[in-house]
């Protein structure tokens, strides 16, 4: 039987082994090596995986805006912005499209996770919501 190291030579070899970067954990390459080692067919999710996705809705639970003001605008105070918050609003926003919510952020150019590119900010022009560097509430916002 082919030690570990070998395997992952023959699997560098031929192309098979995908780079460090394109794997969850060192132990999701070790299982694939042994997947493929023992010639099991398999693909890497998502875009290899030729569609294969689940699409799922998280249970219905009750949104309260931080402050409502007199105008209908929903405001939403924001320092550290998990992606728990941020799929929580996406699911609220994509059930209640015409719901006016909008988010005063600490610091909108803080990055959504450490590593990551995107900041709250482009996060927030992407997903269509309108944002604001609090603590100041733009004047607009209170027309």
């Amino acid at each position: 039987m082919a030690t570990r190291r070998s395997v992952y030579g023959l699997m560098r070899a031929k192309g098979q082994l995908k780079s460090k970067g394109e794997f969850d954990s060192g132990f999701e390459r070790d299982v694939l090596a042994h997947l493929e080692e023992a010639g099991a067919q398999v693909s890497k999710n998502p875009v290899s995986n030729a569609g294969k996705h689940f699409s799922y809705q998280r249970p219905p639970q009750k949104y309260y805006p931080d402050y409502v003001l007199g105008n209908g605008v929903c405001l939403e105070i924001k320092g550290f912005w998990d992606d728990e918050d941020r799929m929580k609003l996406k699911c609220v926003k994509a059930a209640y499209p015409d719901a006016d919510i909008r988010i005063l952020f600490n610091n909108p150019r803080s990055k959504i996770r450490k590593g990551a590119k995107t900041t709250y900010g482009e996060w927030c022009e992407k997903h269509g919501i309108p944002y604001a560097k609090g603590p100041t509430v733009p004047p607009e916002w209170l027309e």
